[in-house]
């Protein structure tokens, strides 16, 4: 390997890692910390900015789920934030149109371009340059590679890996975010693991409400009263709330049987008496004296 392929690889290297920092922006500090809209819009754009709002209002009790549907709660109270409020304004459609259309609206451009302006996002023409100066330096070396002329297999394996490293920076877009709000949002999303239904929905996205199943068919129950001889249909409620009907006989009370004491002490004086007359008992023929008196 001669002298200038040597110089040539650590020059390619050089450009690659110069390529990569050359994307990058730097942007702004800000000492204020960053809201939830702002960390949903940083983390995962317009459309997780809407569904913030959407978990804040429903963790605040000013709208709730029906279903796939978003209802507002009545009475209805405004909404901390802007595009709380146009979120609100979309009550009752489907939770998927009111996220996709609250991130088209002008609330969540205006929390953009607010957080393009402090300098945590890079526009697109600019990401666009930063990709072109990225390759330049690379685009110079692949050309004094082929002024050079020399055609060996390792200045043929120089300028494929140099194609390669073109390709490379080229197909990996700039970062949307600058350092200064990858910082922030790191900042933001570091520490203890979050509490609040915006917050959780900020770094991770809003789970949908499952959509109601279909309506099963209602299985009809016929219920009737028995009063021992009729049987009754109840087909309303009117002939629930009706009087049951009598029965046709009266129930007569009975007395109450006599005691098992008198009972049985009757049953032993009849059994007595008859066995003295029988067996011709002494004592029991006094009692019987008793009676002939």
């Amino acid at each position: 390997m001669t002298l200038f392929v040597a110089a040539y690889a650590v020059a390619l290297l050089a450009a690659v890692l110069l390529g990569l920092r050359v994307k990058e922006v730097r942007g702004a500090e800000r000492a204020e910390p960053l809201s939830h809209e702002e960390v949903g819009y940083l983390g995962g754009g317009p459309a997780r900015a809407a569904e913030v709002a959407v978990a804040a209002l429903v963790s605040e009790n000013r709208a709730k789920f029906a279903g796939d549907r978003l209802a507002a709660v009545e009475p209805a109270e405004p909404a901390d934030s802007p595009i709380g409020t146009v979120v609100l304004s979309l009550a009752g459609h489907r939770v998927d149109d009111v996220v996709r259309t609250t991130a088209d609206s002008d609330a969540v451009r205006r929390l953009g371009h607010a957080l393009l302006t402090q300098g945590f996002l890079v526009t697109p023409v600019r990401r666009l340059r930063r990709a072109i100066a990225a390759v330049l330096l690379l685009f110079l070396l692949g050309a004094l590679l082929f002024v050079h002329g020399d055609w060996t297999p390792w200045t043929v394996g120089a300028g494929l890996l140099t194609a390669a490293a073109i390709v490379g920076l080229l197909a990996t877009p700039p970062p949307v975010l600058t350092r200064a709000g990858s910082y922030a949002l790191w900042a933001a999303t570091i520490g203890l693991a979050p509490v609040e239904p915006a917050e959780l929905t900020a770094r991770y996205g809003l789970r949908r409400p499952a959509p109601p199943e279909p309506g099963k068919p209602r299985k009809v129950v016929q219920t009737a009263t028995f009063d021992g001889q009729t049987v009754e249909r109840i087909d309303t409620t009117e002939a629930s709330e009706s009087q049951l009907p009598r029965p046709r006989r009266s129930a007569t009370p009975q007395d109450d049987p006599p005691p098992r004491r008198v009972v049985w002490a009757a049953g032993w004086f009849a059994g007595g008496w008859l066995a003295s007359s029988w067996l011709g008992d002494a004592d029991f023929s006094d009692i019987g004296d008793i009676f002939d008196a």
